[in-house]
């Protein structure tokens, strides 16, 4: 075995343009044409298996994508029932504070009223 045959026997991380030129040139060879059909077929197979790869993992992303939205709407009644609450209470906090003041200033008109005037 050659130099050349050693280094076409490596694993198929190259690409395919790299092993194309390693291949010996030898016209109406069959035994390189038969290598590239076995390199070509497993590229192809490698390939194959990448993009099932890819597309389960895509898959996968937008199934946990779906969920998360999904949880997300589940939280718009919760959400929307403590804005209730809150806009409640606020707008007691505000008829309460309006009211305080109210009374502040009538029991301040009445302290002005019980003070004797010195003149």
């Amino acid at each position: 075995m050659n130099a050349t045959q050693k280094s076409i026997h490596k694993p198929s991380t190259k690409t395919l343009s790299h092993l194309l030129y390693q291949i010996p040139i030898h016209p109406m060879s069959s035994t390189n044409n038969d290598y590239f059909n076995k390199q070509r077929d497993l590229l192809i197979q490698e390939i194959t298996n990448n993009l099932t790869e890819v597309y389960t993992n895509l898959e996968t992303l937008n199934r946990s994508l779906s969920e998360s939205i999904q949880i997300g709407k589940e939280f718009d009644d919760v959400g929307r029932l403590w804005r209730t609450f809150y806009d409640g209470m606020n707008k007691l906090k505000e008829e309460t504070s309006i009211a305080g003041n109210a009374s502040q200033d009538e029991e301040q008109r009445d302290v002005r009223r019980a003070e004797p005037r010195s003149e």
